[in-house]
């Protein structure tokens, strides 16, 4: 190369090098005199649509990017002069260092350190920030409702404006909530990020910190913001995790209350009451104690929700079926069905625990919970357990109303027969009214009786028993205590086990008092057992108690009572054979024969004594 072309070539380098030096050396002195004056908080402004105030002139850094660094940023609304809507400690942001040169912000990165956002209650447990009037985001959200209002199906969005806002992040956030009580905090340590590269693109919120006192974690997607902001439907996936619960959906939504719900929604937690509890959800703070999980089908509105192919796993229970959620009424309603494979008993009463009478005083009041939703459901089971109790085949409903709340199985088989129970609670003016309902048929005595402990009391053989009873009051204990109602039981041929009847007539004999466990070593063959009964006021009534056998029958009277100790008389007596041409003395209108023996029976329940009694007629 010529040495011209050589001298004038490195002159040029030498020109380029000095002129890239300038710029470099000059833009820190234009950003913190031009950017600093008139740009940089008026775009934070035209994004926002609130008035922008810093409280010194920032900090500006050059390498390895244009860097400012704003303190005590504060943005207001325009028609207020109370707090800010919003406050930040500290604002860093990344900026295009050649638009700055130009005049222009454009901002890659900002960062907020400890914001604090004020919000106010707009709905019941739905709080958010003061509404700009103005600004690229508000002037966006009108053009992507705009566009709605043309083809809410298929919106253009070609329409939407494409300006670029980027990544804000913020670090150690804080949110109050203003209402008539003062000012609280209602989330603190909040770390996330919002990614928006483009006002017509998808976006995604990431934020972990500190709300209601537990650790929680947010995750937003949606596929379009803009249409979300504007009241329409689109591409939505959330997350949620924590300790007392955690949540997803994928699907579409909508946040208005007209749009439409359309996804896949799956939540668990440890413990429901706590879940309950932490959402200050009031109705099911005490309804489900143990752990719950739950998946399915979503699709609706604001108003109705239809859940189908739900899974539904309680205290590990799991049913499956479909149901609806509507929020029409002025509280909500459930119906639907649901269909177990095995069903824990308790842990369903347990669901509806706070709608029954409680097992002490001082429980929530029953009405609480009873006036503050509606259910239908349906449920099956292919097998369920009460504790000792076995079922299979089970048909139940399960239905509250204000004021009302019933648990029904209309069919079950249990013990080689069939089983049918109903409890029905309701609210009348200064009482709850509990009825019962029992009715178990063809069961095997036997078998019920050593799943159930009263191998003494059920008799080794098929038998049919009913129970209803009416009761008032807030706990199980009051409700039997003022319980009225009738109670039946029949027995065929078979076997009562641990009682010998030549044992107890040697005891009656002897005089004396003698417990009923002295004399259960053995067994008695028998033909039949009946016994009937009435209640009034918690006591029951014996109008007929017998036992026959081949040749002896034992029958007894007396009451019950549910507070207090037995009180029942009873004769054992001789039956003639049936071949015998003597007259039956046990049928109506015969002169009875002697006994040959008669007894009281007192004590309590689980521990009752005997005694003879020699002098009072023989019963009827």
């Amino acid at each position: 190369m010529p040495k011209p072309s050589l001298r004038k070539t490195l002159w040029t380098v030498l020109v380029i090098a000095v002129l890239a030096g300038v710029v470099v050396l000059a833009m820190p002195f234009a950003a913190s005199n031009h950017l600093v004056r008139d740009r940089i908080a008026q775009e934070l402004g035209a994004w926002s649509g609130m008035r922008v105030e810093v409280g010194s002139r920032p900090e500006i850094e050059v390498w390895p990017s244009l860097r400012a660094v704003l303190h005590d940023v504060r943005f207001i609304d325009w028609d207020a002069d109370g707090q800010p809507v919003l406050r930040a400690e500290r604002i860093e942001m990344e900026m295009s260092a050649w638009d700055a040169l130009r005049g222009d912000i454009t901002f890659d990165q900002l960062r907020l350190v400890h914001p604090v956002l004020r919000v106010a209650p707009v709905a019941p447990a739905i709080y958010l920030p003061a509404a700009p009037r103005g600004g690229r985001i508000v002037r966006a959200i009108e053009a992507a409702r705009q566009a709605l209002k043309a083809n809410p199906e298929a919106p253009d969005l070609s329409r939407l404006p494409d300006d670029d806002l980027g990544t804000i992040e913020f670090v150690d956030a804080s949110v109050l909530a203003e209402d008539p009580a003062g000012e609280r905090e209602i989330a603190s340590g909040l770390t996330g990020s919002l990614n928006w590269p483009s006002l017509n693109r998808g976006g995604a919120l990431r934020a972990q910190g500190l709300w209601r006192g537990e650790t929680v974690s947010l995750e937003l997607a949606s596929g379009q913001p803009l249409i979300h902001l504007a009241g329409g439907t689109t591409e939505l996936r959330a997350a949620l995790r924590s300790l007392p619960m955690t949540a997803s959906f994928d699907g579409t939504a909508g946040l208005s209350a007209e749009a439409l719900v359309t996804g896949t929604l799956q939540l668990s937690t440890p413990s429901a009451s706590r879940a309950a509890s932490w959402l200050q959800v009031e109705l099911a703070s005490d309804m489900a104690p143990g752990a719950l999980e739950f998946s399915g089908q979503l699709s609706g509105s604001a108003e109705r929700l239809k859940f189908t192919s739900a899974s539904l796993i309680l205290d590990g229970n799991t049913g499956i079926g479909g149901f609806d959620v509507s929020f029409e009424d002025d509280v909500p309603a459930i119906s639907g069905t649901l269909a177990f494979d095995v069903l824990d008993l308790p842990t369903m009463l347990g669901v509806f625990s706070p709608l029954l009478p409680q097992m002490q005083t001082g429980g929530a009041e029953p009405s609480a919970y009873i006036n503050r939703m509606k259910l239908d459901l349906r449920l099956s089971a292919s097998t369920a357990r009460a504790g000792p109790v076995s079922l299979s085949e089970i048909a139940a409903t399960a239905q509250v109303r204000p004021g009302l709340a019933v648990l029904d199985i209309s069919d079950s088989t249990a013990f080689g027969g069939t089983l049918q129970a109903g409890i029905r609670a309701s609210r009348q003016p200064g009482a709850e009214v509990v009825d019962l309902r029992l009715l178990a048929s063809d069961f095997d005595g036997a078998a019920a009786g050593d799943a159930l402990g009263l191998q003494a009391l059920l008799p080794a053989s098929r038998g049919t028993l009913s129970l209803t009873l009416k009761g008032t009051g807030e706990t199980w204990e009051r409700v039997l205590e003022s319980a009225d109602g009738t109670f039946s039981a029949g027995f065929a041929r078979g076997t009562l086990r641990s009682f010998n009847l030549d044992q107890f007539l040697a005891r009656l004999n002897d005089g004396g008092f003698f417990a009923l466990k002295d004399v259960s070593g053995g067994s008695l063959a028998i033909e039949g057992v009946q016994a009937k009964a009435t209640m009034d006021d918690g006591v029951a009534r014996v109008t007929q108690a017998t036992v026959d056998t081949i040749d002896r029958r034992i029958v007894m009277e007396g009451i019950v009572p549910y507070v207090g100790g037995l009180a029942l008389s009873g004769d054992v007596r001789l039956v003639p054979p049936p071949s015998s041409t003597t007259p039956d003395p046990l049928q109506k209108g015969v002169t009875q024969q002697t006994p040959l023996a008669s007894f009281f029976v007192g004590g309590a329940w689980n521990a009752p004594f005997i005694s003879s009694m020699t002098m009072r007629p023989p019963l009827e």
